[in-house]
């Protein structure tokens, strides 16, 4: 049993609390949800329950947590974490080795296993997550979606007692996310389950109870069949009424085109993407969806010159974007990063918002205005803090700040909703539609479906690194729906 009474924590930088007084108990076996908006204490409070805190994150603790009777404050990290297995929002976090087979081997490994049962237990779960392709890559070359299965087999072989999962399926494929909740049913006989999630979908099909943390406290504990559709918005701060989902209707000349692109990770064999052609016309929102791996990273990285093809070329007003310089670019085209943590590296929030803007040149008044317009939209308050020390979600919205803040023509948009509650989503749709009605461009790459019916004038839908079909929204989404429901 896990046991958390009066628990209230401050981190090092911070002026004031991220956890207050919450009280909350886990028996044995259950599956707990723990849910509440970006920056609401979520992953703080699942530190706390697996002694990273106070151990490996330092600050100032109130109250107690008791793993299994044992103390969190009064026991040594590996007498609490012994029987916890815990999945990270980042699974980057987390990786030490240099491929797939001996990652899911490094923690059997260390606990002396038999080589035999090391083989069997890297066998099961192979196989439940389907990795045998994935053995002998390397894990930092993976997609985000294809690492987040790694990590999970990897805590999964070394068959924990507790399993804290942070965002545990945000980064899979919709069939990856019903294998995973499939997965988890399996795994539910002698294990305790706790999800920190924004995905209410997942609460309610598979947790016995959910904890919404809000205001840095617990304000619910219960069976989620007791939260109403209503109760969810409301925390959310998401209104339930009809709003104005159309977007602009796209001109009919291209923008950006893709020309016979083709590209090979050094370390692979096989290319990511091979013979990709596709335009982006002006005006247009374009979505590209795929299954985990397809190269829908790549392409969107490729697009901004970050990668150089390994054939074919990418053309912006049919100048080819390896030519363009950076400070032209940055006008031009704006890129937000799957992972926040690849996007910042400023001290200050302040400072990271300005840095592109002092790049191009901009006066401070203009620099303030920009700042000011993108910290109300984003509800940045206090402008002097670190970044490294928001919430993964929050860290999201600040690179996304970063990009509006420079004011591109067009926006590429790399699984923009990872990290975001739905609070967070309802105003990003609105104001992505309201920048495509005032002529800007996007290109949206991501696995929520809603999200790519809702904005998308056309779609594109990526299979094992080659365009498989594209088309109007409508047209293709029907299609795209079938394939992860197989």
């Amino acid at each position: 049993m896990l046991a958390v009474n009066n628990l209230s924590f401050w981190y090092t930088t911070a002026r004031t609390s991220t956890i207050d007084r919450a009280d909350l108990k886990i028996q044995d076996n259950e599956i707990v949800a723990i849910v509440g908006p970006n920056g609401s204490g979520k992953t703080t409070l699942g530190y706390c329950l697996c002694g990273i805190i106070p151990h490996l994150i330092k600050g100032k603790m109130e109250g107690d947590v008791a793993v299994d009777g044992r103390n969190t404050k009064d026991h040594p990290l590996k007498d609490i974490i012994r029987d916890i297995g815990v999945i990270f929002q980042d699974p980057d976090a987390q990786f030490v080795t240099l491929r797939v087979r001996e990652e899911i081997a490094f923690g059997l490994e260390n606990i002396d296993l038999p080589q035999k049962e090391i083989d069997a237990r890297l066998d099961s779960v192979v196989d439940r997550f389907g990795l045998s392709d994935l053995l002998d890559r390397a894990p930092q070359d993976l997609s985000m979606g294809q690492k987040q299965k790694v990590a999970l087999a990897s805590v999964m072989a070394m068959r924990p007692k507790i399993l804290l999962l942070d965002e545990p399926a945000s980064t899979l494929d919709p069939r990856g996310q019903r294998k995973f909740l499939d997965a988890i049913r399996e795994m539910k006989d002698g294990l305790t389950i706790i999800m920190l999630t924004h995905n209410f979908d997942y609460v309610r099909s598979i947790a016995d109870r959910v904890i919404v943390i809000h205001d840095k406290t617990v304000k619910f504990d219960g069976a989620p069949d007791l939260l109403t559709r209503k109760d969810v918005l409301r925390l959310f701060g998401v209104n339930d009424g009809q709003r104005n989902k159309s977007n602009a209707a796209p001109r009919e000349d291209a923008l950006i085109r893709i020309e016979g692109l083709s590209y090979k990770y050094s370390r692979s064999h096989k290319l990511s993407l091979d013979d990709v052609s596709f335009a982006v016309n002006k005006g247009e929102v374009l979505g590209i969806v795929g299954p985990n791996g397809s190269g829908k990273s790549t392409l969107l990285f490729l697009m901004h010159g970050l990668l150089k093809p390994f054939r074919g070329r990418v053309l912006i007003d049919g100048r080819d974007v390896s030519k363009i310089d950076f400070p032209e670019l940055a006008v031009r085209q704006g890129i937000l990063f799957q992972n926040p943590n690849h996007q910042i590296f400023n001290p200050t929030i302040k400072e990271e918002l300005s840095f592109g803007l002092k790049n191009l040149g901009l006066g401070e008044e203009e620099i303030e205005t920009r700042i000011r317009q993108v910290s109300d939209f984003l509800n940045f308050e206090d402008l002097s803090r670190d970044p490294h020390s928001l919430s993964y979600g929050q860290r999201k919205l600040l690179s996304l700040a970063t990009v509006l803040a420079m004011n591109p023509e067009v926006i590429l948009l790399d699984e923009p909703e990872l990290g975001m509650d739905i609070g967070f989503m309802d105003k990003f749709e609105k104001r992505l539609l309201e920048l495509n009605r005032s002529g800007k461009s996007f290109v949206v790459a991501s696995h929520d479906l809603d999200l790519i019916e809702d904005v998308s004038h056309r779609v594109l839908f990526l299979e094992d690194g080659r365009v498989a079909k594209v088309g109007p929204t409508q047209q293709v989404m029907g299609e795209v729906r079938d394939y992860f429901d197989r």
